[in-house]
């Protein structure tokens, strides 16, 4: 239903076309804020110029936040691919709050950011240790600022909702987002 990708500008013919053809994807998530289709005229696209990370918690950014979250909660978006440049940290983000809105434990969403690291293009300015440490202290940032939107021991899933919520994502998208993308 939903991959997450770098950007796919540079990715072969053959590999747009099984993302395509073979996974179905007809929406493409560009959370870049610019720059040219990645997977053709047939695949409907949204260009939204997301930030990451503690950024989100901006005010000036929220609205950019709650359309890119909003975007998940329609069925006619499915299978969609989302992305950024390197696949890491707008892309991250946006996985965490979705994963996280779906109830993947804080555990688990933090490996699941650590996989940003694997591919070439979402390692390549982290060759040094304190560069990735830095990445890794974004990951923690943001879920330091989710606490502020209720108290320290609710879980992380309603902190995120708590968080969309505030920002104008409606009861009735985070609704359809969770019927779309979880099974009974």
């Amino acid at each position: 239903m939903v991959f997450r990708s770098a950007y796919l500008n540079d990715g072969s013919t053959a590999a747009k076309e099984f993302i395509v053809n073979e996974l179905g994807v007809k929406f493409e998530l560009d959370i870049r804020g610019s720059g040219a289709a990645c997977l053709g005229s047939g695949v409907k696209r949204r260009v939204i110029g997301m930030q990451w990370y503690s950024h989100i918690f901006n005010e000036k950014n929220y609205e950019t936040t709650r359309q890119t979250i909003a975007a998940f909660a329609d069925p006619a978006n499915y299978p969609m691919n989302f992305h950024c440049a390197v696949g890491r940290d707008r892309t991250g983000t946006t996985a965490f709050l979705i994963l996280g809105l779906l109830g993947v434990d804080e555990e688990t969403l933090i490996h699941e950011h650590y996989v940003s690291f694997l591919s070439e293009q979402g390692s390549n300015d982290v060759d040094e240790p304190d560069e990735f440490n830095s990445h890794i202290a974004n990951i923690h940032g943001l879920i330091d600022g989710l606490a502020r939107y209720s108290s320290v021991s609710t879980p992380l899933q309603e902190k995120i909702e708590a968080y969309l919520l505030r920002i104008g994502v409606t009861e009735a998208e985070i609704q359809s987002i969770r019927s779309i993308l979880l099974e009974e």
